[in-house]
């Protein structure tokens, strides 16, 4: 099995060293890419995985669709990582109008590829706040946006992570009745985020994540609704 240790270690040297040319820049995946593809100068770093001379023709197609499939796998992992990057900045400069730009961006990247996981795995990081500033930020991004799905479902993750920390890891015997009611009132925030984000926009996957992981114990009719609308904006996704 190819080895990935190396391929990380030479993507960091490749990209923040300079060892191999000037770093990266940008956040395409063609402007990432170059660094990645530029460790591979470095021989040295995967000589010892190269198939032996002599190898048979299959065992070389082999070392090569595992290498491209690490280099798609890495370059896919710092595209997401500096998207992070820059959500965290539009929320630490209280740019609400750069968060609406960019997550409309997202949606639609996510749509074209039929492939929500980059933009789950934002959301997830980003949203997930108790840090005062971003919760500001969010708070008036739902006022100067109120037909956002983005800043709805902002919100939402945002009140669901609140809520598990009231909540804790104890069982509800264990668990203050101050802490169990601090809980349930960040659910219902977060489940009224998240249907009022579902019902604006059905094909934004984050928006049903949100409905069916906060609703526990909800009406069973609403869930099949949720399924029904989703897979009718989005019948080809696969991402369910």
């Amino acid at each position: 099995t190819f080895p990935f240790a190396p391929l990380v270690l030479g993507t960091m040297v490749g990209n923040h060293a300079g060892v191999f040319g000037a770093k990266c820049r940008g956040t395409s995946r063609g402007v990432h890419i170059c660094g990645v593809l530029r460790i591979l100068q470095a021989r040295h770093l995967f000589s010892p995985y190269y198939p032996p001379k002599g190898s048979s023709f299959r065992s070389k197609i082999m070392f090569k669709y595992l290498l491209i499939a690490s280099l798609s796998l890495f370059t896919t992992m710092a595209v997401a990582a500096t998207e992070l990057e820059n959500i965290r900045g539009l929320l630490d400069d209280g740019d609400v109008a750069g968060l609406e730009e960019k997550f409309t961006q997202l949606h639609q990247s996510a749509l074209d590829s039929s492939d929500f996981n980059e933009i789950r795995w934002v959301i997830s990081k980003s949203m997930a706040t108790t840090h005062e500033g971003r919760i500001s930020t969010i708070t008036a991004w739902n006022v100067d946006h109120p037909q956002s799905p983005y800043a709805k479902v902002a919100a939402a993750q945002m009140h669901k992570h609140i809520a598990f920390l009231y909540r804790g890891t104890q069982s509800s015997m264990r668990t203050s009745s101050q802490a169990l009611e601090k809980f349930r009132e960040e659910m219902k925030m977060a489940v009224s985020m998240a249907e009022e984000a579902f019902s604006l926009a059905p094909d934004y996957l984050p928006a049903s994540d949100l409905v069916f992981s906060t609703s526990v114990g909800g009406a069973p009719t609403w869930k099949l609704t949720i399924l029904c609308g989703m897979f009718s904006a989005m019948p080809q996704t696969g991402q369910r």
